[in-house]
């Protein structure tokens, strides 16, 4: 079939382009990608394709939760030093540990 076959190649080409803004750290662009990718799988009928699409996404998602970790540490961090700065000592220590 021509058309499953132009499908599989577009969503091949959005896969790769997923994976790489994945690995250049853009989770947003990676994740859209992934998205179209999956769905010119499954137009396809490409069953093992959508599978590898949904592995990227589960790494897609992976990132998504270590970025959130991270910005809720550092919002932590910047909350540790504004209570030092401002002398309240054991709220800075809270926050540290805390945000560990």
């Amino acid at each position: 079939d021509i058309e499953a076959s132009v499908l599989e190649n577009a969503g091949d080409a959005l896969l790769k382009k997923g994976s790489k803004a994945l690995d250049d750290g853009e989770v947003a662009e990676a994740k859209l990608s992934c998205q179209k990718a999956r769905e010119m799988f499954e137009k396809a009928k490409a069953v093992a394709r959508v599978a590898q699409a949904d592995e990227v996404m589960r790494r897609i998602l992976h990132e998504e939760e270590r970025e959130t970790e991270l910005g809720e540490g550092q919002r932590l961090l910047e909350a540790a030093e504004a209570a030092i700065d401002s002398g309240n000592f054991g709220a800075g220590r809270t926050a540290l540990s805390h945000a560990r």
